[in-house]
């Protein structure tokens, strides 16, 4: 028999400390973080480590290369991640359906 065990782990970010990565919101240089020592994602190592960026942005260009747009949905400029903090999440979760607005 062959039992998959998964364990839960909970992640808690403690106060932004002063020495953080400030921004990674440019796509000409962008950050990688090792979420193994610090999943807060506190502290670009981007210049540490240039080859695992270079082979990333590479995979990536791949990736979109190959990438077929959805043909189910339209297009919604309110997916646009520069509305939510710069993060693709379920945004349609923060909208109030009845008016269809953003909702602060």
């Amino acid at each position: 028999y062959i039992y998959n065990i998964y364990i839960y782990k909970q992640v808690l970010c403690t106060e932004v400390p002063e020495n953080a990565t400030a921004t990674c919101n440019d796509p000409s240089n962008p950050c990688l973080f090792n979420v193994a020592s610090d999943p807060c994602e506190y502290f670009d190592v981007s210049k540490s480590y240039p080859a695992i960026v270079e082979l990333l942005l590479n995979r990536l260009q791949f990736y979109n290369s190959t990438a077929i747009p959805p043909g189910n949905k339209p297009q919604d400029p309110r997916a646009n991640p520069i509305f939510w903090n710069n993060t693709w999440t379920n945004w349609f979760d923060y909208l109030d359906q009845n008016s269809y607005s953003f909702v602060a």
